[in-house]
């Protein structure tokens, strides 16, 4: 439990439905012991499951695990390159209108697929995204919690020039890191564990000095950019720490202005145990050319809060927390590189809304399809990139 009690989902974990979630999910000893009877009662209870067959059957609950960590020492400079994640073992059942998924059992009847291992709950999940939209549009399937006509109108003027400059930006090559740069530019001498620690120990900088919502985003662009962009004179531990150190530094300066009150460059040497200030300025200037001044391109964060823009109601807020939780998560996927920000985005919508399952609320929907502009299919592939974060 204390892998994932970190400030900026203090907020999520503080209201009701998500804490008893997480306290389902997480026990003292990792995965929770639960009496399956008891769970099969409940959900039956309250219509969650059908009753049960006349003839023998397998009727199994499902229960959800949803824990991600990394290995990260809380030392100010230090960071560790081993990085373990794990990703959801099982999910919750479908909600109310949404078909069971078909498994072998006893019986004619069909019941809730419990899956045992990763790649099944991984599959599992794959299969409600892919029948989110076809249900959606079923009319005889109740109506979604978020069905347009409860909405503000989604396409009015400003939001058509809003979205379409953000898409066109997302789009620039020159704002954009290159999705194999390890490789590429550094020969393979940064491994994607490595760089998925420092992700965390940036993180960790982040929450120390409370710097603004948006600055961890920010600072790992610029990091993967001026990586993208420069080899390094050395790959020491020190060296790589100097560049993510920066990068956040860089960040929070141009997120809030008023950065310069609580953080300067000294603050940044003693919190990374750098020589001084002035390498973190030399630093600065060197990434700043690297990046060619262009500090203000969208991130997956941009995008979580523009497609929830008009979320409303306790459990769209909900969702739309956990989103910026797992998109925060994403940032140390190597992967996610290879997508586009508003792909990031969408995928991470759909994770929390299959996670938090609210009522009548699917994977996906036809009103995010046209808000976002994607199908089911077109996110599916950076889906499985973000659940199996390493």
């Amino acid at each position: 439990m204390d892998s994932i009690m970190e400030p900026y989902v203090a907020d999520l974990l503080a209201d009701d439905i998500t804490a008893s979630m997480v306290e389902l999910l997480s026990g003292d000893g990792g995965a929770a012991q639960m009496d399956v009877g008891v769970l099969d009662a409940y959900l039956r209870a309250i219509g969650a499951l059908p009753a049960h067959p006349a003839a023998p059957g397998a009727d199994l609950a499902a229960a959800a695990e949803v824990e991600s960590m990394a290995s990260n020492d809380d030392t100010n400079g230090n960071w560790d390159t081993k990085v373990d994640a794990k990703v959801p073992s099982a999910f919750l059942p479908p909600p109310p209108g949404f078909p069971p998924l078909p498994v072998p059992a006893l019986a004619d009847e069909p019941v809730y697929a419990a899956p045992v291992d990763e790649g099944d709950a991984i599959r599992a999940f794959m299969q409600q995204l892919e029948w989110s939209e076809q249900y959606n549009g079923d009319d005889d399937a109740p109506a979604p919690d978020d069905s347009m006509a409860s909405r503000p109108q989604l396409c009015a003027p400003y939001d058509d020039d809003i979205d379409a400059n953000l898409r066109a930006m997302e789009k620039d090559a020159a704002e954009r890191p290159s999705p194999d740069y390890l490789d590429t530019v550094h020969n393979g001498q940064i491994s994607a564990a490595s760089r998925a620690s420092l992700v965390a120990w940036m993180g960790r900088l982040t929450h120390r000095y409370e710097l603004a919502a948006g600055t961890l985003h920010r600072a790992v662009s610029y990091f993967d950019r001026f990586l993208s962009a420069r080899a390094l004179p050395s790959y020491t531990e020190h060296q790589l720490s100097l560049v993510g150190a920066t990068a956040v530094y860089t960040a929070a300066k141009y997120e809030d202005q008023g950065t310069v009150f609580k953080l300067d460059a000294r603050e940044i040497a003693s919190y990374g145990e750098f020589a001084s200030a002035q390498e973190v300025l030399a630093m600065e200037r060197e990434m700043m050319a690297a990046l060619g001044y262009r500090l203000g391109g969208p991130n997956a964060e941009t995008f979580v809060e523009h497609f929830t823009r008009y979320s409303k109601g306790k459990e769209e807020l909900r969702v739309q927390r956990l989103a910026r939780h797992i998109a925060d998560r994403s940032l140390e996927s190597y992967g996610c590189l290879g997508y586009l920000p508003s792909v990031v985005a969408a995928a991470v919508i759909s994770i929390a809304r299959w996670t938090l399952n609210p009522p009548g609320a699917l994977p996906w929907s036809s009103e995010l399809h046209e808000l976002t502009g994607y199908s089911s299919q077109d996110i599916s592939s950076c889906v499985l990139t973000v659940l199996n974060t390493q």
